[in-house]
C-alpha cells in the first residue's frame, strides 16, 4: 500500500456490509435494496453447497478408486453393481441440492 492510505482492516462484520461491495451499490439504484440484501446470503449458501458437491465427488471417486484395485480384479459384476450405486449417490445428492434450493417439498 502506498504511505499516505490507510489499510482497511477485514473482520467478518465488513463481508456483511452491502456497501462493501461496489457491485451491489450499482444495483441498489435499479432494483431496490432487495438485490443488495440477497447478494451476500446467496454467496454464503451457495460456496458451502458447492464445496460439499466437490467434497463428497471426491470421496466418492477415491472410493471407486480403492474397489477398482481391491474388487475388481476379483468380480467385475460386484464392482459395476457397487460403482453403479456410488453414481447414483452423487446425482441423488445433486437432485436433493437442487430440491432443497427451490423449497420443493
Amino acid at each position: 500500500p502506498s504511505p499516505g492510505r490507510k489499510q482497511r482492516k477485514t473482520n467478518p462484520s465488513f463481508l456483511l456490509n452491502p456497501r462493501a461491495f461496489p457491485v451491489i451499490q450499482r444495483h441498489r439504484g435499479k432494483r431496490g435494496d432487495a438485490a443488495a440484501a440477497m447478494a451476500i446470503p446467496l454467496v454464503l449458501v451457495l460456496l458451502p453447497l458447492g464445496l460439499l458437491f466437490l467434497l463428497s465427488g471426491l470421496v466418492v471417486n477415491t472410493v471407486q478408486a480403492v474397489l477398482f484395485l481391491t474388487i475388481r480384479p476379483f468380480s467385475k459384476r460386484l464392482y459395476r453393481q457397487i460403482n453403479v450405486f456410488l453414481a447414483e449417490l452423487l446425482w441423488l445428492q445433486l437432485i436433493w441440492l437442487v430440491d432443497w434450493w427451490a423449497g420443493i417439498k
